[in-house]
């Protein structure tokens, strides 16, 4: 539903006056879509109300230094992220960004470096840590971010985004059991979302065997009775799985023979 309205905010924006451009950014911002290409063009546009915008002023700011990131364009980035320093010396926010700046140049000693020092300051800084893992990943360094990513899910097992990175590392290093942990535990984090279903059904069907496969069969009809209509991802997966060897009746054998039934 969130897309639908993008369309009418950009032909309301594209008129250059005050009210549609602060709702395009705000609409952008609380919907978390990454469009950084309509976050640099209208956004370039609002910044001229200057401080007609108020306090918002340098939430447009950080939103323009994380949309340069995201389009490669570190100059504009290290402009909008002059202003937020000079408005805002010594802010762990600020701190962060520039982190994430040497993150786009390339720079991961002194990323790090910045990481490290904030997470010293406060260990509860969980933004931080996250930034850890990613230059871990960025430098191919699989197994230190999966150590990280473990040290920061024992306090913020809460955390859906880290389970999901975690659970792709895994799939990664074909680890596929530690994947299907990673997502059990997702489906704790979030019981109604079809995807995590979906992607829980592939790793099960992935490992193969007949308890694997009623696993796998389990999660996909989930995902399909979450989401009726339009996941033909889910609907795939549950054929699949329904068509292999081992699925069904083998597997009732199997746990009769191993003293499930009779």
């Amino acid at each position: 539903m969130s897309l639908k309205k993008l369309p009418e905010l950009c032909r309301e924006a594209s008129g250059g006056k005050l009210s549609p451009l602060r709702d395009l950014l705000r609409f952008l911002r609380k919907e978390k879509i990454r469009r950084p290409d309509l976050c640099l063009q209208y956004g370039k546009q609002l910044l001229t109300y200057g401080r007609s915008l108020g306090d918002e002023l340098w939430v447009i700011h950080e939103q323009m230094v994380t949309a340069a990131l995201d389009s490669g364009d570190v100059p504009t980035a290290h402009e909008h992220l002059q202003v937020l320093t000079r408005k805002f010396p010594g802010s762990q926010r600020v701190r962060r960004l520039e982190g994430m700046r040497c993150e786009a140049e390339g720079s991961f000693a002194a990323a790090a470096a910045i990481y490290e020092e904030m997470v010293e300051a406060n260990p509860a800084n969980s933004l931080a840590r996250k930034r850890q893992v990613a230059v871990l990943i960025a430098k191919g360094d699989t197994a230190g971010a999966v150590k990280a990513l473990n040290g920061y899910l024992a306090e913020f097992a809460a955390d859906g985004e880290a389970w999901l990175q975690l659970a792709k590392l895994h799939i990664g290093a074909l680890n596929y059991a530690a994947a299907a942990f990673c997502y059990e535990e997702l489906v704790l984090v979030a019981p109604s979302d079809h995807v995590v279903h979906c992607r829980l059904g592939e790793v099960y069907y992935t490992m193969g065997g007949a308890e694997n496969l009623m696993r796998a069969r389990k999660h996909f009809s989930q995902s399909v009775d979450l989401l009726k209509a339009g996941n033909a991802r889910g609907l795939h997966g549950l054929c699949q799985t329904c068509a292999s060897p081992g699925c069904g009746q083998d597997f009732e054998q199997e746990t009769y023979w191993q003293g499930g039934g009779g």
